[in-house]
């Protein structure tokens, strides 16, 4: 009766287990897709303040991988969206 028990509780902690792999799976799947997605634009105008992108920052964007919002570099990786996370996670966004 006692293998039974501890078997059962073996169980459901797999499970347990399972669906947090399969959580994660999904977030990172999901991640992914949208990382491809945004990586994919090419905006015209700054989502915040509507300010247009100038022609001159487009190139430059494209020429020495400066971000044409913000002007930071953008490394080589995240051009194909083979960043593992993005740059400006929630630590970003603490303050507000």
């Amino acid at each position: 009766m006692r293998r039974h028990a501890s078997a059962e509780a073996d169980a459901t902690a797999f499970e347990r287990l399972a669906t947090v792999d399969e959580r994660a799976v999904r977030d990172l799947r999901e991640n992914i897709v949208a990382t491809q997605f945004f990586n994919g634009l090419q905006p015209v105008c700054c989502p915040r303040c509507e300010t247009r992108v100038s022609s001159e920052r487009l190139k430059r964007e494209s020429k020495d991988l400066n971000c044409s919002l913000c002007a930071e570099d953008i490394p080589i990786d995240e051009m194909d969206g083979a960043s593992d996370e993005p740059r400006c996670g929630r630590a970003a966004f603490r303050g507000r």
